[in-house]
């Protein structure tokens, strides 16, 4: 009964994909008062998309095919409810049932590829003029990085494994196996398969990473190592 009444709460504007309706703002407040609860999976906030029609809850990671999973989406024919929020309370009491789903990258990887699109792009974190041209190095935002804290930090650049939560997920896709677990998530959620697009693909290979500095993020990125097996120094390392 509960679910049923706070499910079409739970969506965004249609003139603001990133924007929750009112009904829906109010619903956050009521999760993030029961964040102080024990026991409650409101507790943590999470940049998530949701369909109704399709019982699909998607937990999106930043630089791994987010703009291909939505353009996929829209061509399969799935409404998106909760569009492209970020810091969302969507504890599963609301989504009984739904398919859950998330995709991950290698996590040295997804910060080069994070690099290139907010920093050598766009000057997405606000650098002073002088500090922006020092941060095309690829080593001087390396060690800007390390002074942030990952947990926290841009959703560009966090954790995955703050981005993701630990309860049960249906799929949890790759970015190394991007094509096979966008058709799988598809055919969780019985929706066709449609052309899949390449979107915001990097225009070059980037520079390399010295040994040091590839230690130094395998450091900072310790928890995405360990919870999603991912080899430290991967191909190139061994």
């Amino acid at each position: 009964m509960i679910a049923a009444l706070a499910r079409p709460l739970l969506r965004t504007a249609d003139d603001d994909r990133r924007r929750l309706t009112r009904p829906s703002a109010g619903l956050q407040k009521v999760l993030r008062a029961a964040e102080r609860l024990p026991g409650t999976d409101a507790a943590r906030r999470y940049n998530v998309t949701v369909s109704h029609s399709h019982r699909l809850v998607w937990f999106r990671v930043a630089k791994v095919g987010t703009r291909s999973v939505f353009e996929t989406l829209r061509r399969a024919g799935v409404e998106l409810d909760l569009e492209e929020p970020f810091g969302v309370n969507a504890p599963r009491f609301v989504t009984p049932g739904y398919t859950r789903v998330a995709f991950v990258r290698h996590p040295v990887d997804r910060f080069v590829s994070a690099w290139q699109s907010t920093v050598v792009k766009l000057n997405h974190h606000g650098f002073a003029p002088a500090e922006y041209e020092s941060m095309q190095q690829l080593g001087n935002f390396v060690d800007w990085f390390a002074t942030q804290d990952a947990a926290t930090c841009d959703p560009h650049l966090r954790l995955q494994s703050a981005l993701v939560p630990e309860t049960r997920l249906d799929l949890l896709g790759r970015m190394e196996t991007f094509t096979a677990d966008l058709h799988a998530l598809l055919d969780l959620i019985d929706a066709p398969r449609p052309a899949l697009p390449r979107i915001n693909a990097s225009p070059s290979a980037p520079p390399a990473l010295t040994a040091a500095q590839r230690e130094l993020l395998t450091d900072i990125y310790r928890p995405d190592f360990d919870r999603f097996g991912y080899e430290p120094f991967g191909d190139e390392g061994r």
